[in-house]
């Protein structure tokens, strides 16, 4: 099994979190507390969230191998 970069992983779900807001905006009817817009957004903020933190891991490995 292959090891994927932090990097990588952090663009990864930076995307998959774009594209979930993307869908919550287009799901949006009549208020924004549809029960699928809702599950979207948070959905997205999980996404981005593991994002920044995989992103975070990146730059500390890349600040201790320059040490």
């Amino acid at each position: 099994m292959r090891i994927v970069s932090p990097l990588r992983g952090a663009m990864f779900h930076f995307i998959m979190g774009a594209l979930f807001i993307y869908f919550a905006y287009h799901s949006i009817t009549e208020t924004v507390l549809d029960p699928l817009t809702l599950f979207l957004s948070v959905l997205a903020t999980l996404e981005v969230g593991i994002g920044i933190r995989l992103l975070q891991f990146y730059l500390k490995i890349k600040r201790n191998q320059k040490k």
